[in-house]
């Protein structure tokens, strides 16, 4: 991965959570973002990702002792989860955090896999509609600025 592409990520999870943080809906107590959002924000921003032509992300999912899940992306090298924060064990999100040391993946540590079918899910199809949307009217004069930079280093 090279340093503009880093760049790039960076500055796309970064606005991502922003307006994550946002639009997200709250459906109720325990669905207020971060929390109980990790697959809906790992599939978006997968989503915003891909659409920047970024494709080597995937989806990952694991799950703990107490059979709870937790989805995040990663590539070969590094895991992005912008809902690590949700946890007790964690204060922020993790942006581009090398696998080894990402601590999340200890504490959902079994049976963890790639998620590669991804079933029509109506309230996730209106949800990424809607924050796409959002993302790239609101988010993208300020993205499309700071990879303006990047491509003048």
């Amino acid at each position: 991965m090279t340093l503009k592409n880093s760049e790039k990520i960076l500055e796309i999870s970064q606005r991502a959570l922003i307006c994550f943080e946002n639009n997200f809906p709250r459906l109720s107590n325990i669905n207020v973002f971060p929390k109980n959002y990790c697959e809906e924000s790992s599939l978006i921003l997968n989503r915003l990702l891909n659409t920047e032509g970024i494709v080597d992300f995937k989806l990952i999912k694991g799950t703990n002792d107490k059979n709870q899940h937790h989805y995040w992306l990663e590539n070969q090298k590094y895991v992005i989860d912008l809902t690590a924060h949700q946890f007790e064990e964690t204060a922020y999100p993790f942006i581009l955090v090398l696998k080894n040391e990402y601590p999340l993946r200890i504490v959902f540590h079994q049976n963890i896999h790639e998620i590669t079918k991804f079933p029509y899910w109506e309230f996730l199809e209106n949800l990424s509609s809607k924050i796409k949307d959002t993302f790239y009217s609101e988010y993208k004069l300020i993205l499309i600025n700071a990879i303006h930079k990047l491509s003048q280093i």
